[in-house]
């Protein structure tokens, strides 16, 4: 896995979201989605956002109450229409939520047609997580650190914990993946994207 902490990321982040009326988990969700087409040299990419942060006894049980059965398709986009791609974003996160207790039996064509030709792919696995809670920045924040391999760690995902202060951006990937060398691109590339998108 690899992580970034960082101050701007996360101010940004807000001021991004403010300004579309969307919520600030969407940004992060966009910029992971266009992280990834970069890495994969995709079009796109789909990606399973975490539906619930388990905060009640019945979401901490449930796997499927907690993962949306319907990905979000993230066309990777321009720096220039950021802001369109977001809204994109953001109505297609709303509208997986209503998926989220969804049997995945039952929602699999619905995946196929939403991913067209990426279905089946390295795109179409990823998974988002986030969570809101205002971190102190850890030691090397603001440059990108690789951490031990988990045994037991996903292999297509990003975590954003995310607080007024300070957001963290946490990647992991598999062995079986190309985000090993990318890891630090794609974390420096969703920086980037979210800080230039707030004019900042």
């Amino acid at each position: 896995s690899a992580w970034l902490a960082s101050r701007r990321v996360a101010k940004a982040a807000a001021i991004v979201a403010g300004a579309a009326g969307v919520p600030v988990s969407a940004v992060y969700l966009l910029a992971f989605g266009s992280a990834v087409a970069m890495a994969e040299r995709a079009p796109g990419a789909g990606i399973f956002a975490i539906s619930a942060n388990r905060f009640t006894p019945g979401a901490a049980r449930s796997v499927r109450k907690a993962t949306m059965t319907m990905p979000v398709f993230v066309p990777a986009p321009a720096r220039d229409s950021f802001a369109a791609a977001l809204t994109a974003c953001a109505a297609q996160q709303l509208q997986g939520h209503r998926f989220a207790n969804a049997d995945p039996a039952g929602t699999e064509a619905m995946c196929q047609e939403i991913l067209a030709g990426l279905y089946g792919t390295g795109v179409a696995y990823p998974r988002f997580s986030f969570f809101e809670a205002d971190l102190p920045l850890p030691a090397g924040a603001g440059e990108v650190v690789f951490s031990r391999p988990r045994l037991l760690g996903a292999r297509y995902m990003l975590t954003v914990t995310h607080g007024p202060s300070s957001a963290l951006l946490d990647l992991q990937y598999g062995d079986d993946t190309c985000w090993g060398p990318e890891a630090e691109g794609m974390l420096v590339h969703m920086e980037d994207l979210i800080v230039q998108a707030a004019g900042r």
